[in-house]
Order: C-alpha cells, then sequence, then structure tokens
C-alpha cells in the first residue's frame, strides 16, 4: 500500500513539476499585431489513432479498405452463383451418374468449393491487416514529424493522450501533428 502510495505520490509531483515548468513563449508577427502563444511544456500528448485517422494518409487507406471489401463482396456473391449453379447442375446428373460417378464429382466439387473458400478468406484477411500495416508504417513515417515538434516545444516525451489521467488541452498536439503530417505526406499533384 505504502509503495502504491509512493507512486502515486510521484507520478503527481512529476505532473506538478511539468505543468509548473509550462512555459509561454511568444513569437512576434512583423506584418500583424497579433501573437502567437506556444506552450512548452516537458510532456506533450498526442491522440495516435485520431492522428491516424484524420490524416489525409489515414483516410486515403479507409477509403481503399472500404473500397476493397466492397469488391470482395461482389466476388463472393458472383462465386456464390457460380457455386449454386454448379451444386444444381450436379444434382440434376445424380440421377444419370452411378454411386461411384456421382461421388468422384461430389467430391471435386467439395474440394472446388473449399479451395475457392480458402482463397476468399485470405482474400479477406488480407483486407483486414491493411488497415494495421498502414498505421504501423505510418507512425514509422509520422515519427520525423513528432520529433520535431518535440524539438519546437522543447519537450522530453509525448505521450499518448489515452494515458494521461488529467491534462491541459495545450499540450495535446494532435491537430498540428496532423496539419504537418498531411503536409509532410502529401502525394504530389501532376
Amino acid at each position: 500500500m505504502t509503495a502504491f502510495r509512493s507512486a502515486l505520490f510521484f507520478v503527481a509531483g512529476f505532473i506538478l513539476i511539468a505543468f509548473g515548468q509550462a512555459v509561454f513563449a511568444q513569437e512576434d508577427v512583423q506584418e500583424e499585431p497579433q501573437t502567437v502563444v506556444v506552450i512548452q511544456s516537458a510532456v506533450l500528448t498526442v491522440d495516435a489513432e485520431r492522428m491516424f485517422n484524420e490524416s489525409d494518409y489515414g483516410q486515403r487507406i479507409g477509403v481503399e479498405v472500404q473500397e476493397a471489401s466492397i469488391r470482395l463482396a461482389s466476388e463472393n456473391r458472383e462465386i456464390e452463383a457460380q457455386l449454386t449453379e454448379e451444386e444444381l447442375a450436379l444434382t440434376e446428373q445424380r440421377s444419370s451418374l452411378s454411386a461411384a460417378e456421382f461421388k468422384a464429382l461430389a467430391d471435386a466439387f467439395d474440394e472446388k468449393a473449399q479451395r475457392i473458400r480458402n482463397e476468399q478468406t485470405n482474400k479477406a484477411n488480407e483486407i483486414l491487416s491493411r488497415p494495421e500495416q498502414a498505421r504501423a508504417q505510418f507512425l514509422r513515417l509520422a515519427q520525423d514529424v513528432l520529433v520535431e515538434i518535440m524539438r519546437e516545444r522543447r519537450a522530453l516525451a509525448i505521450l499518448h493522450s489515452d494515458t494521461v489521467f488529467l491534462k491541459a488541452d495545450v499540450i495535446d498536439i494532435t491537430d498540428l501533428a496532423i496539419e504537418r503530417i498531411n503536409a509532410v505526406l502529401a502525394e504530389p499533384t501532376e
């Protein structure tokens, strides 16, 4: 119990020190009388899920996955119709075939249906894995942008916003990160 309490006081103390060291740095804009205020804090937060989902890259991946899912569903309906037609034809042939002949044809049909089912399942699994693969690649690409923001803000760490119990909104850099990542990962226009 005392170890937990000590750890809790340590974390609370760290947070107070981190927030206590927040410094307002002002950059004067020469053309406009407005002042841009940038909060400097030892700790920043980011919502990585929102950063991915709201970035142009994440939205593009979402559209690609949705389109691939629609194509696969259409393909599955076509395959289902073909297999149903083949099964009906096989059922109609049953009366004109010997039991051994019918069994051979039925077994071949079952093998074909199972092979197609496995192929379609593999395609579906590949589509379902795309977002996670894209998210991992995105975070690798976004790392340089996040490091740059950390340096600008003189921060020591960026924590995922879900791991922070209590925070001031000014230390959340998600919107800034999305803006900069979109600029860095923008597809060239022709």
